[in-house]
């Protein structure tokens, strides 16, 4: 991230100015580009799954990964590089317990705010949404998503979908057996980009 500058160091927010970046990832999905181009897609769960990965290392929750909160820069040569942007409802694993986040991409333990602890999993379930959504898998982005229910449900039918099957692992409703951001930089990308260490 090609930092300029901090502001707020004394109060109790902190605003991080960086380079302007062409755009979020909604307006990609407007375009149609990754219906388009299969190898965006490929591109943006890579460099997202690192982002998590780094943020998983660091003990930390992103807690609102969506669309319109992953920006992107074109390349000279063709593709584009991805950058998970808005922290403000980013938390340190062990206070991360409230309802937060956007609806639409919330993993279940958080719709349902069930007391159980939240973990960075749930960030791994909203990456798969996303994916999902600029995809529009199973014309996920046209159904209804009004409760809880339908909002899960629409998102267990794209992890049905042939072209999800290798990130399934991604969208399984109980975190414990959900799989992290290293799982799936091991299993899809075979390590590449890995924060974690391996075993």
């Amino acid at each position: 991230m090609e930092y300029i500058s901090t502001q707020g160091w004394t109060e109790e927010y902190l605003e991080i100015f960086t380079k302007p970046k062409e755009s979020s990832v909604q307006d990609l999905i407007r375009q149609d580009l990754f219906i388009r181009d299969p190898g965006s897609v490929e591109s943006l769960l890579h460099q997202m799954l690192q982002a998590l990965d780094y943020l998983t290392y660091n003990g930390l929750a992103h807690r609102d990964v969506k669309p319109e909160n992953i920006l992107y820069t074109s390349l000279r040569h063709g593709g584009y590089t991805f950058q998970l942007t808005d922290f403000g409802l980013c938390n340190v694993v062990s206070d991360a317990h409230t309802y937060a986040g956007t609806p639409v991409y919330m993993a279940p333990e958080v719709l349902y705010n069930s007391g159980i602890n939240q973990t960075p999993k749930l960030d791994i379930w909203s990456l798969f949404v996303t994916i999902t959504h600029v995809m529009n898998v199973d014309g996920y982005r046209s159904k209804p998503l009004y409760i809880n229910e339908q909002k899960i449900k629409a998102v267990q039918e794209a992890a049905n979908d042939k072209l999800l099957q290798p990130i399934r692992p991604m969208a399984i409703i109980d975190p414990d057996q959900r799989a992290s951001a290293a799982d799936m930089l091991n299993d899809v990308f075979h390590g590449k980009g890995l924060t974690t260490r391996r075993n």
